[in-house]
């Protein structure tokens, strides 16, 4: 039986010229927007000179925060608030910035020391100040007492706990001066030292700051997860796609991981350590990474690559389990070198699954016609998101709220893709579209002429001889099967199920008369039942179960249909006493592999449509077919 193929909808050139405008002005706006943010500019703002920050001539009570850069006093391999002590002499560092422990070329970053700045004001106050990077613990101390903590620096790797999140330590002046003190160790990072500088100002405006940023973190998140959540339930209620469902996870997942990044949302719902942040991130960008390569194999089968992608699976899956077991099992230096070599194996695996990925979504952008247009907005904004994470971990770019945004700009396009093609999908089920209406008919004509329309006739011919009665049934049930073919290009959804039975009614009577005492219908229908239906669902299962089965015996045949009623459902049954096929046979068919049957169109109609189904036996009485449909 002849299967109707679906064509791909072309995007409009208008809607495919908007989608590229859009992806030109993200790709502009968020990657110009990091070069400015991370670009050193000139500006009237006083800096650090010799360890010392004058900011009498400035309102900091009454303006935006500012950040503390310039020449802070350091005092190298030695952790004190003491510094009247005539023995130790300051170098000035310039932060942010990485340190030098070394007086030589090696460059040594692993150590530990002591930052000072003392800041002159112009008017005492609440003020407070908000960290940023340190590598890779930390005690500050304002005016000689300890405000707060990153971990617990050490003198060695054994007396240091790491920690990465950021600090706010409140100054209460007297005398419009104050004194910063960090003590920092450094025994886990390639650079050490206040990599970036710390924000000053108002208790309130600092406040403000955290609470903006925490928020915005956190309604990413939400997002995140509320896509996540939004396509599972399409997954469970409607499409039964798993591209519905590998996105659903990825959306969970990245939300996740966003919510391991810069304020840590996910510390507000328990503590964690380093370490364990560490695995969590680990996890979650494996997560998210696999979800994201099973998506795009489910929703571009044509584009995938089997070999590459399972070359990329087992790269991520080892470099992953690599870093969780080593991080858990450090103890020594030479382990940490481990630790930044394994997470430099799962960032290289992670680059080479991005790349993939974006590869496949701009050539299905390119070589697509159907959503190309939003395919393209995601590939863009997904490759700018990874670019700028690539300036983070190696420029040691200040991100703000560009990469979340990027992420999210990513999932909300391919959402809209989805859901774009899960419409097509749901049309393509309850409506005849315009090519489908020729597409029908050309079939519809091919099957009738000339053979069953040949044999129809020379049936009415021979019965009109001697039968008038069964003659004038005979052509009363061609009219309504031509009447209810015919009908199709006027209907745009789902049909009565009344409909539906006169027509496969009417088709078997035609058979039954053909073939005469060889063929045996028998209807079980239930009169008081009503659903809606595709179109053209019953009368081609019937058309098999005649032509495949009955014609195929030598004895009698024998085709039943039936309905009745299951709890809210509608059970119709089609079953017929022939041969059958084999298990690999129905398999193929399932799959989308073989048309022999003509079972492949209805199959993709019916799993669209919320509450149906359709399902096969083949038992020792013959060959059954099961559609359930929503009863109304």
């Amino acid at each position: 039986m002849h299967v109707t193929k679906r064509a791909p909808v072309p995007t409009s050139k208008r809607h495919f010229y908007l989608s590229l405008i859009l992806s030109v002005l993200i790709l502009v706006l968020f990657m110009g927007s990091l070069v400015l943010q991370n670009t050193e500019r000139p500006n009237n703002l006083p800096k650090a000179v010799a360890g010392v920050l004058d900011l009498s001539d400035l309102d900091v009570l009454h303006r935006k925060p500012i950040d503390l850069s310039g020449e802070w006093a350091f005092y190298p391999e030695v952790f004190t608030l003491d510094f009247d002590d005539l023995n130790l002499q300051p170098e000035y560092l310039t932060v942010p910035g990485s340190w030098h422990l070394s007086q030589d070329d090696t460059n040594e970053q692993m150590g530990f020391g002591t930052y000072r700045l003392v800041l002159r004001l112009k008017e005492d106050g609440r003020y407070a100040f908000k960290t940023s990077t340190i590598r890779s613990a930390a005690h500050i101390f304002v005016d000689g007492k300890l405000e707060n903590a990153l971990g617990v620096p050490g003198r060695s790797l054994d007396a240091e706990e790491p920690e990465s999140r950021y600090l706010v330590c409140t100054a209460v002046t007297e005398g419009r001066q104050v004194e910063l003190v960090v003590q920092v160790s450094n025994y886990h990072y390639d650079k050490g030292g206040i990599l970036k500088a710390f924000t000053f100002g108002s208790f309130e405006a600092i406040q403000q700051r955290i609470h903006r940023g925490r928020a915005f973190e956190l309604v990413v998140t939400v997002m995140f997860f509320l896509l996540g959540a939004m396509f599972l339930f399409l997954f469970l209620r409607h499409s039964k796609s798993k591209s519905s469902l590998y996105f659903a996870w990825a959306a969970i997942f990245m939300g996740l991981y966003t919510s391991t990044m810069n304020y840590q949302n996910l510390s507000l719902l328990f503590s964690y350590s380093f370490m364990t942040r560490s695995v969590l991130q680990s996890i979650f960008l494996f997560g998210s990474m696999l979800l994201f390569l099973l998506f795009t194999k489910a929703f571009f089968p044509k584009l995938w690559n089997r070999r590459i992608g399972m070359a990329l699976f087992l790269l991520n899956a080892l470099s992953t389990s690599v870093t969780i077991l080593t991080v858990l099992s450090m103890r020594r230096v030479a382990d940490f070198r481990l630790v930044r070599l394994t997470g430099l194996a799962l960032l290289i695996s992670s680059v080479l699954n991005f790349v993939y990925v974006a590869f496949l979504f701009a050539r299905a952008a390119f070589e697509r016609k159907e959503d190309a247009g939003w395919i393209l907005v995601a590939s863009v904004s997904f490759i700018s998101y990874w670019i700028a994470v690539l300036l983070k971990i190696f420029l040691e770019w200040e991100l703000a709220y560009a990469s979340d945004l990027l992420l999210l700009l990513t999932l909300l396009a391919l959402m809209f893709t989805i859901l774009g093609r899960m419409q097509r999908d749901f049309i393509y089920a309850t409506e005849l579209t315009k090519e489908r209406v020729e597409q029908e008919f050309k079939y519809f004509f091919s099957q009738i002429s000339p053979h069953f329309l040949h044999n129809t006739l020379n049936t009415i011919i021979a019965l009109s001889y001697d039968e008038p009665e069964k003659t004038r049934k005979a052509l009363t049930y061609l009219s309504v099967y031509f009447r209810g073919k015919m009908d199709l290009h006027l209907q745009s959804g789902l049909i009565s199920l009344d409909d539906e039975i006169e027509m496969v009614t009417a088709y078997l009577e035609i058979e039954r008369m053909r073939f005469g005492d060889r063929l045996e219908i028998v209807y079980d229908l239930d009169p008081d039942l009503a659903c809606m239906v595709p179109p053209l669902t019953l009368q081609p299962l019937a058309e098999n179960a005649v032509k495949h089965g009955v014609a195929k015996m030598g004895g009698m045949g024998k085709v039943s249909i039936s309905s009745r009623r299951v709890d809210d459902k509608v059970h119709l049954t089609i079953k017929d006493n022939g041969p059958g096929i084999s298990n690999e046979q129905l398999q193929s068919i399932l799959r989308g592999e073989s048309d022999r049957l003509g079972l492949v169109n209805i199959i993709r109609k019916i799993d669209l449509l919320e509450g149906a189904s359709i399902d096969f036996k083949h038992t020792q009485d013959g060959f059954w077919v099961l559609l359930v449909f929503r009863a109304i």
